[in-house]
């Protein structure tokens, strides 16, 4: 059923077989890692498994209190 909601634009999988767009500039393949419920709301950790970026230089995500590039590198 996942599958057909992407049918009508490019999309792939990652390792867990999560369908992400292949127009997105940065994608994360996560497993959740643990649930926290706190009063009406739920927290989700999770756990990344991969990674995909596009290589557009305004690939960023908010952590730490700053701004960093998201950016694969050779292990």
């Amino acid at each position: 059923m996942t599958r057909k909601r992407f049918a009508h634009v490019g999309h792939s999988g990652l390792t867990t077989g999560a369908p992400v767009l292949d127009s997105a500039i940065v994608s994360f393949d996560c497993e959740l890692d643990q649930t926290i419920e706190i009063g009406t709301h739920s927290i989700f950790l999770a756990r990344v498994v991969d990674v995909r970026s596009n290589g557009a230089p305004d690939d960023l995500i908010y952590f730490g209190r700053k701004y960093l590039s998201v950016g694969l590198t050779a292990s």
